[in-house]
C-alpha cells in the first residue's frame, strides 16, 4: 500500500550486523521528476521502529532526482540513474567498520520532499 503523497522509501538489506563491509541500497518512488530529497538515517533509540522524536539523526544526504556527482565516485551518495524520472536509486557506503553506521543498534531511514526533518 502506498502512502498518502504516492511517495515509498525502499531499504535492502533491511538488517546487517555491526561488522558488515556492504552497500545499502536505497530508492524512493514516486517522487516530480527532478524533485529534491533529503534523506536521513535515524538512530531508533526507542526501538519502537517508527519515527520519533527522540530518534536523533546520524546521516544526511541531499539528493535530486536526475543528479549524478560531478567525481562519478562511487562512495559519494546520489541518483545512480542520472535520469529525472521520479524515482532516486542510490546507495550508501557501510565499509569500514570504524564508522557511525557501525554502532550496533536499530536504525531508521526517512525521506522528505518538502525541506523538513526527513
Amino acid at each position: 500500500m502506498r502512502p498518502p503523497g504516492g511517495r515509498v522509501l525502499t531499504v535492502n538489506p533491511t538488517n546487517i550486523v555491526w561488522n558488515t563491509n556492504t552497500w545499502v541500497e536505497v530508492g524512493v518512488n514516486g517522487i516530480e521528476a527532478g524533485a529534491a530529497v533529503r534523506l536521513g538515517l535515524y538512530i531508533d533509540v526507542d526501538r519502537d521502529a517508527a519515527l520519533g522524536t527522540n530518534d536523533r539523526m546520524v546521516a544526511l544526504f541531499n539528493l535530486v532526482d536526475g543528479q549524478t556527482n560531478s567525481l562519478a565516485a562511487e562512495t559519494i551518495v546520489d541518483d545512480e540513474d542520472g535520469a529525472a524520472d521520479g524515482a532516486i536509486a542510490s546507495r550508501v557506503s557501510y565499509f569500514g567498520i570504524d564508522g557511525v553506521h557501525h554502532v550496533a543498534g536499530s536504525y531508521l531511514w526517512a525521506a522528505s520532499t518538502n525541506g523538513l526533518r526527513p
